[in-house]
């Protein structure tokens, strides 16, 4: 089984300290729109041949709904245009839908400012 999702969200950003700052705590949120696709693929054997063959379908068509993403993150500025950077998110999908699905994630990387 795989899915594919797609999650397009326009976030406002909160800081909790000045800009100068090298420490730069934040929480952000916001809403937007999610596409997810499943498909599943298998393998089957002709019962006739005896030659295994890979079966593939779309387990459903694309499904659109409304999410919300929210999270914590924090800047540690090394220079004034680069900085370390991580943060938590959760994403909340299928929101006009009956099952609302949450998703976490983790993230860590360089922020670079032009």
């Amino acid at each position: 089984r795989k899915t594919e999702i797609q999650n397009l969200s326009a976030n406002l950003v909160l800081h909790f300290t000045d800009r100068k700052s090298k420490f730069r705590p934040y929480v952000f949120g916001g809403l937007g729109s999610m596409i997810r696709k499943q498909s599943i693929s298998g393998f089957a054997v002709d019962k006739i041949s005896n030659v295994e063959r890979e079966l593939s379908f779309t387990a459903s068509s694309p499904l659109r709904s409304m999410s919300a993403t929210g999270g914590l993150a924090m800047s540690i500025y090394i220079l004034d245009q680069i900085a370390l950077e991580a943060s938590y998110t959760i994403s909340a999908t299928d929101l006009n839908q009956a099952e609302i699905f949450l998703h976490y994630s983790v993230a860590g990387g360089v922020r670079v400012l032009f």
